[in-house]
């Protein structure tokens, strides 16, 4: 009995997924109200291989501070880069930097500061996902805290992937997630509007050109993996919801990127 236990313990860690390295990037600005539900979801993932990057953009609500606090109390657990801003510069620009302290092949996900995971395996589910060559980045499906709602995220339209026109349809949504050197491929000036990074509808000029240069390598995740809080008072579309609307305009105005036929080399 004991020979065949070692047996099949043997052929299972054969056949074991490898844990791929993960980067959970967090950018967070006055979230003194969600930091310990965020942090907790992705403290607690049953996963090994990740690490966070949590920058707090000069919160004049003490989140920072709080947080800092929170990771000296947690015991164990990933490795936490915690980055305190000086100057608020905006989610852009600091997703923009920490992805940029990645390694090509570390997976990114994207987690505001104040939404959460739903669950303690999200991560183990995109490395699933990721365990296929043929996956270069991951959107998925929402529910909204504290409605409910979780019917308007979509795969992409056959059409869009046929045309190259995904600019025409829904921005790929949350959980938003992707390879390293895919998301270095996107132009820098391409994260900007006049000179700066830009304040808003910063996910559509990530999506977009993931989605063009990948086209059918990703996955749409369709089990609900992102919770997104609409309980906050300054979400974009109640802060400025008129520059929010331009500058969706604009984003799908833009040229699209072409279609990789495969992963570039690296340069170096």
């Amino acid at each position: 009995m004991l020979k065949l236990l070692i047996a099949l313990f043997a052929f299972s860690s054969i056949f074991a997924i490898e844990e791929k390295s993960m980067v959970i990037v967090v950018p967070s600005y006055k979230n003194i109200q969600w930091y310990e539900q965020n942090l907790g979801s992705l403290l607690t993932q049953d996963y090994k291989n990740f690490r966070i990057i949590y920058v707090d953009d000069c919160s004049p609500d003490g989140t920072g501070k709080a947080v800092q606090k929170f990771l000296a109390k947690w015991k164990g657990g990933p490795k936490v880069t915690l980055k305190l801003n000086k100057v608020r510069v905006g989610a852009m620009e600091n997703i923009y930097n920490a992805v940029h302290e990645c390694a090509d092949d570390d997976i990114v996900v994207l987690v505001d500061g104040d939404d959460w995971l739903p669950n303690n395996h999200v991560l183990k589910d995109l490395n699933e996902a990721y365990s296929s060559e043929n996956v270069w980045f991951t959107h998925g499906r929402l529910i909204e805290y504290p409605h409910g709602h979780s019917n308007w995220c979509e795969p992409l339209k056959p059409e869009a992937i046929k045309n190259n026109t995904y600019r025409k349809f829904k921005c790929p949504s949350h959980l938003r997630t992707f390879y390293t050197w895919l998301f270095k491929l996107i132009k820098k000036e391409d994260f900007m509007y006049e000179g700066k990074f830009l304040a808003m509808t910063w996910d559509m000029a990530i999506m977009f050109p993931l989605a063009e240069m990948a086209s059918e390598r990703h996955k749409f995740m369709d089990e609900i993996n992102y919770v997104y809080n609409m309980a906050n008072s300054i979400n974009d579309n109640k802060v400025n919801p008129d520059l929010q609307n331009y500058l969706d305009y604009v984003m799908r105005n833009r040229p699209p990127y072409s279609r990789l036929e495969k992963r570039p080399e690296p340069l170096n």
